[in-house]
């Protein structure tokens, strides 16, 4: 299901606190991936890389390996 930008964004800033926690991860944002709008998630450790397709209130999850985030 394509969501708008809109939606993902809604989504995004009510649960981004309750993401990182969920994923123990080191960030999170809004990406587009094949056309759709998704939530990317960025995680340290390779092996915390969850496995699978994974959606959060049905908007597809995309997890990233960092090794460190520079503010920009």
């Amino acid at each position: 299901m394509e969501h708008s930008l809109k939606e993902v964004r809604k989504i995004f800033h009510q649960d981004k606190n309750e993401i990182l926690r969920k994923y123990s991860s080191t960030g999170a944002g809004i990406g587009k991936e094949q056309g759709n709008y998704v939530i990317v998630v960025y995680i340290d450790l390779k092996s915390k890389l969850p496995k699978g397709d994974l959606y959060w209130k049905k908007i597809p999850l995309k997890f990233e390996h960092v090794d460190e985030i520079k503010l920009q």
